[in-house]
C-alpha cells in the first residue's frame, strides 16, 4: 500500500506544546491534520470529521483519555475509529485500562520520531483494510438480496463472482460454482440471443452507447419470451474485477407491449375509420378546389388553403397513429403457429411497394433456395413480414436523395432453420453512431438526414423486437460498392418436408 498522504488525524492534548509538536512531525507526511484541546472538544470533532485515526493523549483535566476513549466507543459515527493513546506513563495497569477502553495501541513521551511513524502508518493501514473489509461485506449482502443479476468479471472477461440472481439468469444452480473461471460471453450465448448483435460485438463499449443491450430467449409453444437488459460498467474502485455487469430482467416491460393487443385492436378500428374517412372527403375536397374556375376560385382562396391545411395535418396524424398501432402490436406478431409461405413473398412486396408508390423498375426480388418457394415458410405471420417490409421500403424511398430508390429484395437459406432477407438500396450511408442505434425505439434518423424528425421513431424497433422475440436476427450496413444500406433479417423458418 502506498504512503498515508491524505488521511485525517486527530490530535487530541490539552496543552498546546503537544499539539504542536505532533503537528509538525505528521505534517512531513501530509496527512490532513485536525486538533482538539480537551475531552468534549475531541467527541464533537471526530463526530463532525470521521478522522482515520485518533493520537489521544492519557493525562488531561476533567475528561481524561480513557473516559474519551470510552465514550467514542459507544458513538456509532466514532466506534470504528482507530485510537492510539499518547501518556507518560509507561505501567502495566495504564495500558490494561486503554485496551478495556478500546485503545488500538500506545505511545509513550517523550516521541521516537520512527516509532511515531511507524505505528500511525501501520494503523492507518489496518484501517484502511478494516474499511475495505466492511465495504466488501456491505456490497455483498446488497448484491446477494438484489433481484438483478450481478456479475464481477477480471481482465480476462472471465466470470469471478455471479450473485444468486445472476446464477437463476445463467441456469447455474445458487449452490453451484460452475460459471465462475468460464467466459461471460461463453456462458451468456448457451442460453440467450444477444441483441442487437452489432452492439454485441463490442459490447465493452456500450457503456458509451444509447442502444441498449438484450439478453433474449426467443418464445416457444410453452413460454413466453424472457428478455435480459444488459448494462456495462467500468471497475473503478474494486481491485482485480475489471467490469461489473448487471442483468435486469425486463421481461414485463417487454411483454406489456404485446399485453396491449386488445387496447390495439379496439382503436385500431376506431382511430383508423375515421382517420380514413377524413383524409377521403378532404382529398376530395381539395381536388374539386384545384379544377374550380378563376371567378369562383377568388372567393375560395381561403377555403382552398384551409382545406390543404387541413390535409396535411391529417395525414401527418395518420402516419403518426399508424407508427404507434404498428409498434405496439409488432411483438405479438411473431406468435408461435403464425407462418407466411414463401411463394406469396412477391404479391406481398408488391402491395407495400403500390401503396408506397414505388415504381415496378424499382424492385428487383430474388430467391437463392435451390428449393421450391411453395415449401417455405417464414416462422413469423404475414401482419409481420408486412410489417418489416413497410418499414424498410419505406426507409429505403424517405432516405433516398431523389426519393426514387433501386430497390433489391433477396432470399437466401442461411441455415436449414433460418432463412435470410436482405433489403439492399442505393440511397445513403449512415455513420457507426446511427447504424448502431437504429433498432433503439424513439432513434429517428430523419434529423440526420432531412434536419426534420417526421413520425414517432418506432418503426425499425418495433421490427427488431417482432425478430428478436421469433428468435432471430436484425443487422444493418453501408454497402460497400456505392451508397446505400443493406438490411438483413434472419428469420426462423421451416418447409413443408419438415
Amino acid at each position: 500500500m502506498e504512503s498515508n498522504a491524505k488521511s485525517k488525524i486527530l490530535i487530541v492534548d490539552d496543552e498546546p506544546e503537544g499539539r504542536y509538536v505532533l503537528e509538525q512531525l505528521l505534517a512531513l507526511d501530509g496527512h490532513e491534520l485536525l486538533t482538539a484541546g480537551n475531552g468534549p472538544e475531541a467527541l464533537k470533532v471526530a463526530r463532525e470529521r470521521r478522522p482515520d485515526l485518533i493520537l489521544l493523549d492519557v493525562m488531561m483535566p476533567d475528561m481524561n483519555g480513557f473516559e474519551v476513549c470510552k465514550r467514542l466507543r459507544e458513538q456509532d459515527a466514532t466506534s470504528m475509529a482507530p485510537v492510539i493513546m499518547i501518556t507518560a506513563l509507561d505501567d502495566r495497569e495504564s495500558r490494561l485500562k486503554g485496551l478495556e477502553c478500546g485503545a488500538d495501541d500506545f505511545l509513550t513521551k517523550p516521541y521516537d520520531w520512527s516509532e511515531l511513524q511507524a505505528r500511525t502508518s501501520a494503523i492507518l493501514k489496518l484501517n484502511r483494510y478494516r474499511r475495505l473489509c466492511a465495504e466488501k461485506e456491505r456490497f455483498e449482502w446488497l448484491v446477494e438480496c438484489s433481484q438483478d443479476g450481478c456479475i464481477l468479471l477480471n481482465s480476462s472477461e472471465q466470470i469471478e463472482y455471479a450473485n444468486p440472481q445472476a446464477r437463476l439468469f445463467l441456469g447455474a444452480d445458487q449452490q453451484d460454482a460452475g460459471v465462475e473461471g468460464k467466459s461471460f460471453q461463453e456462458v451468456i450465448e448457451r442460453r440467450y440471443h444477444l441483441e442487437p448483435r452489432d452492439v454485441w460485438q463490442d459490447w465493452k463499449k456500450s457503456t458509451d452507447s444509447e442502444s441498449p443491450l438484450y439478453l433474449v430467449r426467443p418464445e416457444t409453444e410453452d413460454s413466453r419470451a424472457f428478455w435480459l437488459q444488459v448494462d456495462v460498467f467500468p471497475s473503478i474502485a474494486m481491485e482485480g474485477f475489471e467490469y461489473v455487469i448487471r442483468l435486469k430482467d425486463v421481461t414485463a416491460e417487454i411483454n406489456a407491449q404485446s399485453d396491449m393487443r386488445n387496447f390495439h385492436n379496439i382503436i385500431s378500428h376506431k382511430l383508423r375509420t375515421p382517420l380514413s374517412s377524413l383524409l377521403g372527403y378532404l382529398e376530395i375536397l381539395d381536388s374539386q378546389l384545384e379544377g374550380t374556375n378563376e371567378e369562383v376560385l377568388g372567393a375560395l382562396d381561403d377555403s382552398r388553403e384551409f382545406s390543404r391545411v387541413a390535409l396535411q395535418a391529417a395525414q401527418r396524424l395518420h402516419h403518426q397513429i399508424k407508427d404507434i398501432l404498428s409498434y405496439i402490436a409488432a411483438p405479438s406478431l411473431a406468435a408461435n403457429g403464425e407462418f407466411f409461405s414463401l411463394n406469396r413473398l412477391e404479391s406481398l412486396v408488391g402491395d407495400i411497394a403500390r401503396e408506397l408508390l414505388i415504381q415496378d423498375d424499382q424492385i428487383q426480388l430474388s430467391f437463392g433456395l435451390g428449393i421450391d418457394p411453395s415449401l417455405i415458410h417464414f416462422k413469423i405471420s404475414k401482419q409481420g413480414l408486412e410489417l418489416a417490409l413497410w418499414e424498410l421500403l419505406e426507409n429505403s424511398r424517405k432516405f433516398h436523395p431523389k426519393g426514387t430508390p433501386k430497390i433489391h429484395i433477396s432470399i437466401e437459406v442461411e441455415s436449414r432453420e433460418v432463412l435470410k432477407l436482405s433489403v439492399q438500396d442505393d440511397g445513403i450511408h449512415l455513420s457507426p453512431e446511427q447504424l448502431a442505434q437504429v433498432w433503439a425505439p424513439y432513434f429517428q434518423g430523419e434529423k440526420f438526414f432531412t434536419g426534420e424528425a417526421q413520425g414517432m421513431g418506432l418503426g425499425l424497433s418495433g421490427v427488431a423486437a417482432m425478430i428478436w422475440k421469433a428468435g432471430g436476427q436484425c443487422r444493418m450496413v453501408n454497402r460497400e460498392d456505392q451508397p446505400g444500406v443493406i438490411v438483413q433479417l434472419k428469420i426462423p423458418s421451416g418447409s413443408d418436408d419438415n
